[in-house]
């Protein structure tokens, strides 16, 4: 797997990172009905026709399920200002192997989600963030801030403080992270942090959410 920096592009992603897009390597994030479209537009001369109706026809989802769990990245870039390492995914592996599976990958991709469905698992979670500031070239860390929530996978569900029916979700992973606590129970989490006693309705209304 290639890595690459070679400087950024505003706050938001490296050189190499951009340069990555014009290949149709992409992460999950940008990956959506537009891009397959354009990236079909321009390789259409790569496939048969039954090929090409196969692609065109087949989910986002499994696109992305494709990605995460049957080819490996093409490459990692850095993004954000916060040196975020992303992996980058070749669409042409990932319309590839919808190709050579087309006749399995429906059912294999339900089979998951159900599996899915049946281990989920809610974590009652603290969370502590880096706050970043300065300025590009120069940035530094001004602080933390802390939040609590639901965590499952690799998120963290939390509502705001100014609409406490809206949902927010942070990534557990990111370099921002300072430190992830997570717990089993309500009753164990307030017991370590007895500052969110009497807050077990916002932890309740982000299950049913999540559910």
């Amino acid at each position: 797997m290639n890595n690459a920096n070679g400087g950024y592009i505003g706050f938001s992603r490296s050189v190499r990172s951009e340069e990555s897009l014009y290949n149709f390597e992409v992460p999950l994030s940008l990956l959506n009905k537009d891009l397959i479209g354009r990236f079909i537009l321009e390789y259409d001369h790569d496939f048969r026709c039954k090929q090409l109706m196969i692609l065109q026809q087949t989910p986002i989802v499994i696109w992305k399920y494709v990605a995460k769990h049957k080819i490996n990245p093409a490459s990692w870039h850095h993004t954000s200002s916060y040196f975020n390492k992303t992996d980058h995914y070749s669409l042409a592996e990932i319309a590839q192997v919808i190709i050579d599976e087309t006749d399995t990958l429906g059912s294999e991709y339900a089979a998951y989600c159900h599996a899915r469905k049946q281990q989920k698992s809610f974590k009652y979670s603290v969370i502590r963030v880096a706050v970043w500031g300065g300025s590009r070239n120069y940035p530094r860390i001004t602080g933390y801030t802390q939040e609590s929530g639901i965590v499952v996978d690799d998120w963290l569900y939390y509502t705001g403080e100014t609409n406490q029916d809206a949902t927010h979700r942070y990534k557990t992973t990111a370099n921002r992270v300072d430190w992830l606590k997570t717990f089993d129970t309500y009753t164990q989490l307030t017991k370590s942090f007895p500052e969110y006693k009497n807050t077990k309705k916002m932890f309740t209304f982000l299950i049913s959410k999540l559910k």
